[in-house]
């Protein structure tokens, strides 16, 4: 049965990825809307210091979390640029320091309030070049063809595979025909199940032990620290996998590229004959498929 975090709020234990499973089982962004809050926004989205960065550079810092989609996405002046689940507005504030006219929806409330306090302390051309809107990603309130890029960057984790596909379908109508749907998420779901499975029974024929699921280190971090919420784990309710990411979107009509930003190939940059074989055999095997992280994406409306 699943369980929701009003139910578990305060007896919240996770000792197994089985345990997670099943207190996501059935839940949707919506069902999950009250853990996005101040404190989410303030400490949770990357971690405190990423966050910490966010408010130092106004949004204008590199992290991991948006150095690949400027890289990917090469925004440009002019350009009509829409962030879905902008949070507290990164993506925005950077397309518009290169340019672009940028708009970024999300539906929490504590989102667009952090985001619009933070436009606030930026010059008047990227004011006048930014907006946020308090706007639900299933019903998308533009005109049709109207933007350049659509960006989705760690929000697919964050909605159900139908809420996925709906958002998908909506982008479809408001980009314009060589518009590009761009997307990164994470993690890999596939590390979390067969790739810790494997790990499992490497570490209990060498070790004689089974190693702690990331999910459950992730749980104690987050409950050791009184700054952060561990319940915010319970917010990646449809983590992806290349497969099930490429997957969808050719679903619902889209021509996609969908990769790994690392392999985590150990062997990749091995010059000896044996490294050099050990990494063919990783690819060989689609080992990266299994053990790679940080899923990207880009689609384009056939």
């Amino acid at each position: 049965m699943s369980v929701t975090p009003e139910k578990n709020r305060d007896t919240l234990e996770i000792k197994s990825y089985a345990d997670f499973r099943r207190l996501i089982k059935g839940q949707t962004s919506k069902s999950m809307h009250d853990l996005y809050d101040d404190l989410y926004y303030q400490k949770h989205v990357g971690n405190k210091e990423v966050a910490d960065s966010y408010f130092k550079t106004l949004g204008l810092g590199d992290s991991k979390y948006t150095k690949i989609i400027h890289d990917i996405a090469h925004v440009g002046p002019g350009e009509k640029i829409l962030d879905i689940g902008c949070g507290r507005g990164e993506m925005v504030f950077i397309s518009a320091h290169a340019g672009a006219d940028a708009t970024g929806i999300d539906f929490a409330d504590s989102a667009i309030k952090i985001a619009n306090e933070m436009r606030l302390k930026h010059s008047p051309d990227i004011q006048a070049r930014t907006r946020f809107i308090y706007n639900d990603a299933g019903e998308l309130d533009f005109e049709k063809n109207y933007f350049d890029k659509v960006f989705l960057v760690d929000v697919v984790e964050h909605v159900s595979y139908k809420e996925m596909a709906d958002i998908f379908m909506n982008v479809k109508r408001v980009l314009k025909p060589d518009g590009k749907l761009i997307i990164n998420t994470a993690p890999n779901v596939l590390t979390r199940t067969i790739g810790f499975k494997i790990k499992a029974a490497v570490y209990l024929l060498t070790k004689g032990k089974i190693p702690e699921h990331p999910i459950v280190t992730q749980f104690n971090t987050l409950k050791s620290d009184s700054e952060y919420d561990e319940h915010k784990i319970l917010l990646h309710i449809n983590e992806q996998s290349v497969f099930s990411l490429r997957r969808a979107l050719k679903n619902c009509g889209y021509e996609t590229e969908v990769w790994l930003e690392h392999t985590r190939n150990p062997w990749e940059n091995s010059k000896n004959l044996h490294g050099r074989l050990l990494s063919s055999l990783y690819n060989l095997y689609g080992l990266k498929y299994i053990f790679g992280t940080h899923i990207n994406a880009i689609a384009s409306p056939k």
